[in-house]
């Protein structure tokens, strides 16, 4: 059993459609996502000999519901039950782009928060804190239950260098290398642009009141979304051509923890160093 738990935002979506797919000598279940049916997944797709990969960020927690990191140490222990001697692949991402990547998920959802309003940092309020962006204490309760058998990736290198990256993916997982060349072009889950991020958010609101008024049709309803002239349809598809505008930028106070970002950043690199040693143990 091989288990690809998230992060979120760190190129899953990527990975869950053009590459786990197309690996040979493994099975994959994971896409769409599975929500309440992992166990029975699992039943149906395991076969004698046959590894089996299963893929889901939400294994790694629910990043909206306040309590990600408590939810990522509950799933992540239960697994280490479930599958004894599994092999885990995370992935990790910058600091400043994932939170900021994550804000816009959050907006895509529907969400209506600012920027500064969904991250807690510091303070009780916000619903992801500076403890959901602890990657280090994430690391170390996966090496904890899995030693010597996590695979840390980076949504960086994929972009950057996915070449080595998959040659390591698919030794780790024991499979043929899978050549880039290969895969489907494009891009998956293009975020939207700073100008369309604050107009979502908006028109999230607009969605909001239109709820608690029971005669109007809302602006997330299904013929809307079929023609892209949801609020996410519109920002991330017809709206597009209008540019990215100004990025959205951290407040000062997320801003704060720069440092210990840097540390915790150290953290992951150490961790991907550690791969080849870890395909080569087995």
């Amino acid at each position: 059993m091989v288990l690809h738990v998230g992060l979120h935002k760190t190129a899953t979506s990527f990975l869950q459609r053009r590459v786990f797919p197309r690996l040979e000598g493994i099975d994959f279940a994971g896409y769409p996502p599975m929500g309440g049916q992992t166990v029975k997944l699992v039943a149906r797709r395991a076969r004698p000999g046959v590894p089996l990969l299963l893929s889901d960020e939400n294994l790694s927690g629910h990043p909206f519901r306040g309590r990600w990191i408590q939810e990522f140490e509950e799933s992540v222990r239960g697994l280490s039950l479930l599958f004894p001697g599994a092999r885990v692949v995370v992935g990790f991402r910058a600091h400043r782009s994932w939170l900021v990547s994550v804000y816009k998920q959050y907006l895509n959802k529907g969400g209506t928060l600012t920027l500064r309003e969904f991250l807690g940092f510091g303070r009780p309020a916000g619903i992801v804190r500076e403890e959901d962006a602890a990657f280090g204490r994430r690391l170390d309760l996966l090496e904890e239950l899995f030693p010597g058998r996590v695979f840390v990736h980076t949504q960086e290198e994929i972009a950057e260098a996915p070449a080595p990256f998959m040659e390591d993916l698919c030794a780790f997982l024991g499979v043929p290398v899978l050549e880039v060349a290969a895969l489907p072009a494009g891009r998956e889950n293009v975020g939207a642009g700073g100008r369309q991020a604050r107009l979502l958010r908006r028109l999230n609101g607009v969605d909001a009141m239109l709820r608690k008024a029971v005669v109007l049709p809302t602006l997330r309803n299904r013929i809307f979304e079929r023609l892209s002239l949801d609020p996410r349809g519109l920002c991330q598809r017809r709206l597009a051509a209008l540019g990215p505008g100004r990025p959205l930028a951290l407040p000062p106070e997320v801003e704060a923890w720069a440092a210990a970002w840097e540390r915790d950043w150290a953290r992951v690199e150490a961790a991907r160093a550690r791969r080849g040693a870890i395909i080569a143990g087995g």
